[in-house]
């Protein structure tokens, strides 16, 4: 499926390069269109990703409250943190579920070193950060969710590059008034 993806997203991305462990934050300055991308379809409390443009199941397992995610040379380990500082626990449908002003966090391997991933919120398409890999192919970061994101429904996307190959991997997550 291919979305259309105007939108005027505004944020900040925390990085992290494990490699050597430096800081940094990268705003995302406002973005009146973003590129259009083809989107992997995910189910609710589901991930998959598009290899190559080709449609691939990611295996997704839950320990501790976080999402540990792999498909193709991507493995993740991805979690939602409450606007004050704590972990949110998984809903009954085993997904993230985030206010505005939590954030979704990830700890990902295998994208290729020192390249860019764009992380977007869909359904409304928002661009949540960009984030540049460490030398070692990690990436450590948290995306703020916006408030203008809807209630309902979403899928957090982490477009880069993994063995040469561009990756886009989805998650499916919601957005609530609460935390379950």
């Amino acid at each position: 499926t291919t979305v259309a993806t105007s939108t005027s997203g505004t944020g900040a991305a925390t990085t992290v390069d494990n490699s050597p462990a430096t800081m940094t934050t990268t705003p995302v300055a406002s973005t009146p269109t973003l590129p259009v991308i083809d989107l992997p379809q995910t189910e609710v409390g589901g991930a998959s990703a598009l290899i190559n443009g080709v449609q691939v199941t990611a295996t997704i397992g839950r320990e501790n409250n976080e999402l540990l995610v792999s498909v193709g040379p991507i493995t993740a380990r991805i979690w939602a943190v409450a606007a004050d500082g704590g972990k949110v626990p998984l809903d009954a449908d085993g997904r993230l579920r985030m206010m505005p002003g939590d954030s979704v966090t990830v700890d990902i391997d295998g994208f290729d070193p020192d390249t860019p991933v764009e992380v977007r919120l869909y359904s409304d398409p928002v661009l949540l950060g960009r984030s540049k890999v460490g030398s070692s192919g990690s990436l450590t970061a948290s995306y703020e969710v916006p408030a203008k994101a809807e209630t309902g429904n979403h899928t957090v996307v982490f477009v880069g590059t993994g063995k040469g190959q561009d990756v886009s991997l989805g998650l499916n997550v919601a957005r609530s008034e609460e935390h379950t």
